[in-house]
């Protein structure tokens, strides 16, 4: 089956619905004072409007609405309230926005700017070449305006590779016998897991199913959020499980970056979370894409760190494990062809794009957003990350309707990243299509391939299953671990959402494939437990396995 995302009512990320309540009761008490009414929807795709070519579209129009007084949260536009529900804009008590400013030269002269405007710098990252920040609302635009600073843009956010009591990958996948052989149990080896929290780790421990001790401190490189509440999820607590269920002798670790905390949760977090396990422990494993951080090559910050601190030889780790993805069946990549009078992308069958609703060709592309849930929607093309001339703007319509409800037209004129993302949210109880439509702002950009990927939704009219491995998935040297369900018999055909490569660099993924859907106690999210990040720990325990057999 696939993943239960949808159950959930949020994307994969997922927080419980009431995170997404507790951050609008935030948003209120900062903003009410400030938000202007949103205009009505557009009869027509409207033309694109003057973009500012040093700020991210979505923060250009949050500062925009929350100049002049207004009603409050319900004034602003939908994308922005999905977006600020679901986390991907987040805001601290204060009202400052999370930030990522890039500077022009120095990094120490746009925390210089940030200071200025009387922002906060939370970090600073020479990997990601960014500061990330939180910024007064009534100050964004002068960071932007700083010589020091070339853009001001949202920090990307992970998305989780899970859908919904002994691990069945421990009969299916023969370690139980390596186990009794070998009489090995993981013994003296450190395995670290990276996701969003443990919550209901106690419940896990007081049944058995994970031991009296696990280090959650030593790695808390984002503190504010307890990785235990409820808040923080559960995902981390059943791939601790399915590892002890393997090597139940190794020693546990999590590392916390944040990922549901209103100041962190970024990539730049994430890499102090792999930066510091990698010091400490043998085997890494984690559950998490990363769309838009980078290209899909390997080279985003995310996926070069994780490289890097596996090659590094003053590092005990020894293998770093990470799930490759459920995204097979929601990710479109072609090259842009238009569709026919129009500026927008001509949707349609070829060897590589499935028409799965057999429409022939369409200038958007249909998705289907499940009851209560929130579609992300990200895409990339293959310009270089900094330095994008081709500018393409992403809309979210109404089926078969000219009416905008979400859009992403960040600028792209040489100095940006080429990435534009939309979040909505669907508030009914009934399943709602929606079309995708890419648009070839004014009619100038150069044919480029996109790769978009869409998390929080059952279905995309047309997809490519092949390159759908987003960042960290295409990590160098990372072992990244596809799924087979463990209901199949027999178990070895891979579930039908698992991504596939080629990396765009032209690298085979995944490197191997495990078990998913398979029992575990105590995540908080129920049984079974799907998804490739259900695979990824069985072979972090495996590892375990092999560590104790063979130290050196």
């Amino acid at each position: 089956a696939r993943p239960s995302e949808p159950r959930r009512g949020i994307i994969v990320q997922a927080v419980p619905r009431f995170n997404a309540l507790l951050r609008t009761c935030a948003l209120l008490v900062a903003l009410s004072p400030f938000l202007l009414a949103a205009a009505g929807a557009a009869a027509s795709p409207p033309p694109a409007p003057g973009k500012d070519p040093k700020l991210d579209s979505h923060i250009a129009e949050l500062v925009q609405t929350s100049s002049v007084a207004g009603a409050g949260l319900q004034s602003l536009p939908a994308g922005l309230q999905a977006m600020y529900s679901t986390g991907r804009l987040r805001l601290d008590d204060a009202g400052r926005l999370l930030a990522f400013v890039y500077p022009a030269a120095a990094l120490a002269d746009a925390v210089s700017a940030v200071r200025a405007a009387g922002g906060r710098v939370v970090a600073v990252s020479e990997q990601a070449g960014a500061v990330q920040a939180a910024l007064p609302l009534h100050s964004v635009r002068e960071t932007a305006r700083d010589p020091a600073v070339r853009y001001v843009g949202l920090p990307r956010y992970p998305v989780l590779n899970a859908g919904s009591r002994v691990t069945e990958g421990d009969t299916i996948l023969g370690i139980d016998e390596v186990r009794a052989a070998y009489r090995v149990a993981g013994s003296g080896v450190k395995v670290g897991v990276i996701s969003n929290g443990i919550y209901e780790f106690e419940k896990s421990q007081l049944s058995g199913d994970l031991p009296p001790a696990i280090d959650y401190t030593t790695c808390d490189v984002a503190p504010g959020l307890d990785p235990r509440s409820p808040l923080a999820g559960g995902e981390g607590t059943a791939m601790l499980e399915i590892v002890h269920d393997l090597a139940p002798g190794a020693e546990l670790w999590f590392a916390n970056f944040g990922m549901n905390s209103p100041q962190h949760g970024t990539e730049i977090d994430f890499m102090n979370a792999v930066t510091c396990l990698a010091q400490h422990v043998d085997v890494i494993v984690d559950d998490l894409s990363w769309f838009g951080a980078g290209p899909y090559d390997g080279t985003s910050p995310v996926s070069a760190n994780s490289a890097a601190q596996l090659a590094n030889p003053a590092n005990p780790l020894r293998l770093h494990a990470t799930s490759v993805g459920n995204w097979a069946e929601r990710h479109y990549s072609e090259t842009y062809t238009p569709c026919g009078p129009t500026n927008l992308q001509a949707f349609q069958a070829t060897p590589q794009t499935v028409d799965s609703d057999k429409a022939g060709a369409r200038c958007n592309n249909p998705i289907v957003v499940p009851p209560f849930a929130s579609a992300l929607i990200s895409l990339v093309w293959d310009d270089p990350f900094g330095a994008s001339c081709n500018d393409y703007d992403l809309l979210l319509m109404e089926h078969d309707s000219a009416n905008v409800l979400a859009a992403s037209r960040n600028p792209q004129s040489c100095t940006q990243n080429p990435v534009e993302t939309v979040t909505w949210e669907n508030p009914s109880f009934s399943p709602i299509t929606l079309d995708l439509a890419i648009e070839n702002a004014g009619g100038l950009a150069a044919p480029r391939k996109f790769d978009l990927f869409a998390a929080g939704v059952t279905s995309i009219g047309y997809y490519t299953p092949s390159g759908s491995v987003p960042g960290q998935g295409d990590a160098s040297g990372v072992i990244s671990v596809g799924a087979i369900g463990a209901f199949d018999d027999p178990p070895d055909d891979i579930q039908p959402y698992s991504s596939n490569g080629p990396t765009a660099d032209g690298r085979i993924k995944p490197d191997v494939t495990a078990i998913d859907c398979v029992n575990v106690t105590g995540n908080g999210l129920g049984t079974p437990f799907c998804g490739t990040s259900a695979a990824a720990p069985h072979v972090a325990g495996l590892a375990a396995l092999l560590l104790e057999c063979n130290p050196a």
